[in-house]
């Protein structure tokens, strides 16, 4: 009787970058079987795995349809792709934090409109049609003066 080793950690992400890496170069001959014996687990135990499973079969499904990834990103390795994901998930923080302080802002603007007097829409009211709105380089002044940190309300 054969004795098989346990796939690790390490085993399914060399796995899945070997099918990447065969998927990326259009390599019509991936098979369970080519899988089997380059890292001699059997197919069973290599489907077992959730990641394999579905790599191989996207990979599959690409080669089958064409579908190709664009050359910058099948040129880059598995640590670039993973590096970039790690920028580009602190870049939505980052964007998810100045949103959510713009929604503070623009409540307040909105609350102290509404202490003056005033309606939210009368000031946000649609320009009349003869009306004329300013260009983006006039209305990029305008913002600019008031684009500066509200200061807290005196009490």
């Amino acid at each position: 009787m054969k004795k098989y080793k346990r796939m690790t950690e390490e085993d399914q992400k060399s796995i899945v970058r070997f099918i990447h890496e065969l998927s990326a170069a259009e390599d019509e001959s991936l098979s369970w079987k080519l899988l089997e014996s380059t890292f001699g687990f059997t197919r069973q135990a290599m489907q077992a795995k959730p990641g394999v499973k579905s790599a191989f079969q996207h990979a599959k499904s690409s080669i089958r349809n064409g579908d190709k990834a664009p050359r910058r990103i099948r040129s880059m390795s598995h640590e670039d792709l993973v590096k970039k994901v790690e920028e580009l998930e602190g870049e939505i923080k980052l964007l998810k934090e100045r949103e959510h302080k713009w929604k503070q802002r623009w409540q307040r603007i909105a609350y102290n409109i509404r202490q003056k007097g005033l309606q939210v829409n009368d000031v946000d009211a649609e320009a009349a049609q003869d009306g004329k709105l300013p260009n983006s380089n006039e209305t990029e002044s305008i913002i600019r003066t008031l684009d500066s940190e509200i200061p807290p309300p005196l009490t």
